[in-house]
C-alpha cells in the first residue's frame, strides 16, 4: 500500500475507533476527508476503496460512504494487525528510496547526467524512475548528503568533482597525435566520463594527461594545453590508466616510464591483438583490459552468412588501419576459406 493511501486510511480508522464516525453513520464528502486527512483527492479514494474491501465502510463510487453497522475494530483490524501494516509500509518506502537512489547513482556514474549539469525536474524523475514524489524526495536528499548532487534553483545538480574533498588522484593516460589535444572517439568519451563519475564517488580527483611525441621526445600535456607537464609519481597518485586506443599508443617510450613506477596501472586495450611488452608484463600491479569485439562474434556472422547462402561477401570498414579491423577481415576470410 502506498505511503500516503496508509496514511489516509489510518486518519479514517482512528477516528472510527474513537466514535468521531460512529457504526452506520455517513462519513464526509470524500474532497472533504482529504482535505481533513492532508492528502490528494485521489489518494482518499483510494483509501476509501481499500476500508470497504475490508468490510469497515460500505457503499460503492458516487454512493455515500458509512460506516459499516456491524463495525468492530477488533475483528476488522487489531491493533497488532494496524502495527503489522504501519511496519510492512514504512519497510516498503525503505526499499522504494533505497531503489530510487541506487538507480539514480548508477546514472549519475553512468553519465546519464552531465557533471555539474542540472537533473530533470521532479515530475520528469517520477515518470522516468516510476515512483512518488516523496519517495524521490528521500532518494535525493541521500545523494545530497553524499554529496553527489547540490541544490540547483528549484531541483537539483549533479555535484561536480571537487580537490579539496579528495584523499587523492587517479591519472588517466590517452596518446594525442597533437599535444594538448584530446583524440578519442564517442565510446571513449563515454569511457572516460564514467571513470570520472567513478573516482569522484570514491572521493579521489580524476586527472587527464596527453601522451605525445614530439621528435621522439615523450611530452605529457593537459588536454587544450600545449604547455609540457612533468609527470611525477607522487604519493597523491593512487594509480594510471592508460588508454591503448590506436597502434601509435603502443609506444616503447610509456611502458618504460609505467616500468618505474609502483602504483597500480590499468592498460584498456582497444586495439585488438597486442600483448603487453615483456618489461611489464610480469608486473603483479599491472592489468591489461580488454574492450575489442573478439574473433567469436565475426565468425558467427560468417557462419549466418553462408547458412543464408552468401557465397560472397565484401567488408568494409573505416577502421582498417587497427588492428582489430584486420583481424575481423582474417577471421572472415579463414571461416569462408574453410567452408570452400
Amino acid at each position: 500500500m502506498p505511503p500516503a493511501v496508509q496514511k489516509a486510511v489510518v486518519f479514517i480508522r482512528d477516528r472510527v475507533e474513537r466514535g468521531d464516525f460512529p457504526p452506520g453513520s455517513r462519513l464526509p464528502a470524500i474532497a472533504k476527508l482529504a482535505s481533513m486527512a492532508g492528502v490528494s483527492l485521489v489518494t482518499m479514494w483510494k483509501a476509501t476503496k481499500e476500508l470497504r474491501d475490508l468490510g469497515i465502510l460500505s457503499g460503492y463510487h458516487g454512493q455515500v460512504l458509512t460506516v459499516a453497522g456491524n463495525f468492530s475494530v477488533a475483528s476488522h483490524w487489531s491493533n497488532q494487525e494496524s502495527e503489522s501494516r504501519l511496519n510492512d509500509s514504512s519497510n516498503a518506502l525503505q526499499k522504494s528510496w533505497q531503489r530510487i537512489k541506487a538507480n539514480l547513482e548508477m546514472d549519475i556514474l553512468n553519465n546519464v547526467y552531465s557533471s555539474g549539469g542540472p537533473l530533470p525536474s521532479f515530475k520528469e524523475l517520477q515518470v522516468r524512475y516510476n515512483t512518488t514524489y516523496r519517495t524521490l524526495k528521500k532518494a535525493l536528499s541521500r545523494l545530497l548528503e553524499e554529496q553527489l548532487v547540490e541544490p540547483y534553483k528549484k531541483g537539483f545538480a549533479v555535484s561536480l568533482p571537487s580537490a579539496g574533498k579528495s584523499s587523492g588522484e587517479i591519472v588517466f593516460i590517452t596518446w594525442g597525435k597533437v599535444p594538448g589535444f584530446l583524440d578519442i572517439g564517442s565510446m571513449d568519451d563515454f569511457l572516460l566520463h564514467s571513470l570520472e563519475s567513478q573516482s569522484r564517488n570514491m572521493g579521489m580527483n580524476f586527472r587527464i594527461l596527453i601522451f605525445s611525441l614530439i621528435d621522439d621526445t615523450p611530452v605529457f600535456t593537459n588536454p587544450g594545453s600545449e604547455r609540457p607537464v612533468d609527470l611525477e609519481d607522487t604519493e597523491d597518485i593512487y594509480g594510471y590508466i592508460y588508454l591503448v586506443n590506436q597502434e601509435v599508443a603502443v609506444n616503447e617510450h610509456i611502458f618504460k616510464w609505467f616500468f618505474h613506477t609502483n602504483k597500480p596501472i590499468s592498460l584498456i586495450n582497444e586495439i585488438g591483438d597486442w600483448q603487453l611488452p615483456s618489461g611489464i608484463a610480469g608486473k603483479p600491479l599491472v592489468r591489461q583490459f580488454t574492450m575489442t569485439a573478439s574473433a567469436q562474434p565475426v565468425r558467427e556472422v560468417a557462419r549466418y552468412l553462408l547458412g543464408k547462402g552468401h557465397k560472397t561477401i565484401a567488408y568494409f570498414s573505416p577502421f582498417h588501419g587497427g588492428t582489430w579491423s584486420r583481424l575481423r577481415l582474417k577471421t572472415l576470410s579463414d571461416t569462408y576459406t574453410a567452408a570452400g
